[in-house]
């Protein structure tokens, strides 16, 4: 009988489930929150990148400053395409990363460190 796939390390990859990766819609926020909860993350609801400070604070609506930029990543959640895609394993929300053009993240656009390469928008 043959041994399962080890992974380099030592694990079974045949135990290993396959992730499933979906668009953020606003049906997913509790998924999200259960990602960022605890983390650096868990305030700024991934907006800290998107928008500057001046844009933070000018986000309407009632409620504290998270609840605000809840709302916020809500209604990005609602517009194609979606703001980022949450990773799932076994049902479970495991990751999230958020994708969009470059000119999206204001504070990446402003910042010296991480400058364009070329004149191509990405």
């Amino acid at each position: 009988m043959a041994k399962p796939a080890m992974s380099p390390r030592g694990r079974s990859k045949a135990a290993e489930p396959t992730p499933e990766f979906r668009p953020l819609t606003p049906a997913l926020m509790d998924r999200l929150a259960e990602v960022l909860r605890g983390g650096w993350g868990a305030g700024c609801w991934c907006l800290y990148p998107r928008l500057g400070e001046a844009g933070l604070r000018a986000l309407p609506g009632p409620g504290s400053a998270s609840q605000r930029r809840r709302q916020a990543m809500a209604e990005r959640a609602g517009q194609t395409p979606a703001p980022g895609l949450l990773a799932f394993s076994d049902g479970q929300p495991v990751g999230w990363v958020a994708i969009a053009p470059r000119a999206e993240f204001q504070r990446l656009v402003a910042s010296r460190a991480t400058p364009p390469v070329d004149g191509q928008a990405v």
